[in-house]
């Protein structure tokens, strides 16, 4: 999935281990394009490169 001209910020994983994710680990996220139900979602990179969605309530917001 393309990210050019979208703003990014960064994520740390708020929960234990899971889905791949370590507890602490610093992540690049994207607000979605499209909304995904009715839970907050965020896009995430995982570190593959590859975006997926998740949700928000997972991560906490890193201030730059």
């Amino acid at each position: 999935m393309s990210t050019t001209g979208r703003n990014s910020f960064t994520v740390k994983f708020a929960r234990e281990d899971a889905f791949g994710f370590k507890k602490g680990d610093l992540y690049t996220a994207f607000k979605p394009k499209s909304k995904f139900g009715n839970e907050e979602m965020i896009c995430v990179l995982d570190k593959y490169g590859e975006e997926y969605a998740y949700p928000a309530s997972w991560f906490e917001i890193v201030p730059n």
